[in-house]
């Protein structure tokens, strides 16, 4: 099947959340090193270069045209427990989003927050999500080049399959924080980075028309200091599907009164 979507710039010690760490095949049997809020890189994401394909706005299960698109999923401290609004694959399963920086940064963790399975509502919980850094300047993005082996996954990933929001909860706030999952980034891998960009590739019914819904992602790292390139990239609407899997895990609980990365 194919897209028909237009490309879209947008302009996202004892505790009750888990971590897990996602894993390809180069395997690091070190435990990561914990994180907290502070070390969030909402501050250095620019969010007037966001990219995205195959997604659209929610606010409460209905299309939004008037929101601040990016803030829907890469939400501030004020509204990171807010629920009413999401970003949602479009079409089926699958969905990008390419999120550039304003300088270099190094990636410890990335935190998401989606939805759990509700077949009956046509949401599925996501599967495998794969991770680039430094997507090419002047390199499409579409779903044929990704779903190929013409280029290399930095990282893959595995959303856990019954942790989420209820996709059909009318709920505004949930704070919640078992169901946000961290996913620790491999050493040395993610240290250079001017951009990221996840691709939601299948879901846990491997039924491509199952959408899934994103109510929150947070970027966790440091700041280098060195001033980030022009990163926008092309983006192209060609569609394939297959699956893929690998290790997840739950985020570690911020501490009281420590806020995102604000």
């Amino acid at each position: 099947m194919s897209h028909n979507c237009e490309d879209e710039s947008l302009g996202i010690h004892h505790n009750h959340n888990h971590s897990h760490r996602g894993h390809d095949h180069d395997h690091d049997h070190e435990p990561p090193a914990p994180t907290n809020s502070e070390q969030s890189l909402y501050s250095y994401i620019d969010s007037t270069k966001i990219k995205l394909l195959n997604g659209i706005v929610m606010s409460q299960g209905s299309q939004s045209s008037t929101l601040d698109k990016s803030s829907v999923f890469i939400k501030n401290r004020d509204d990171k427990f807010k629920i009413d609004t999401w970003l949602q694959s479009d079409t089926d399963c699958q969905m990008v989003i390419h999120i550039p920086f304003t300088g270099v940064c190094k990636i410890d963790s990335i935190i998401l927050r989606c939805n759990k399975p509700n077949l009956s509502e046509e949401f599925d919980a996501p599967k495998t999500i794969q991770i680039y850094k430094n997507w090419r300047k002047n390199s499409n993005i579409d779903f044929n080049t990704l779903n190929s082996n013409h280029i290399k996954t930095n990282h893959k990933i595995e959303y856990p399959q019954d942790v989420g929001i209820d996709p059909t909860t009318t709920e505004v706030i949930d704070q919640d924080e078992s169901n946000m999952i961290e996913f620790h980034m491999p050493k040395s891998k993610f240290n250079d980075c001017q951009s990221i960009t996840l691709f939601f590739k299948d879901n846990w019914s491997d039924d491509e028309d199952n959408c899934c819904k994103l109510y929150f992602l947070e970027i966790r790292g440091s700041f280098t200091g060195k001033l980030a390139k022009d990163n926008a990239v092309p983006i192209m609407t060609v569609y394939e599907s297959a699956p893929n899997l690998l290790d997840h895990q739950r985020v570690e609980s911020d501490k009281p009164n420590i806020h995102l990365g604000m």
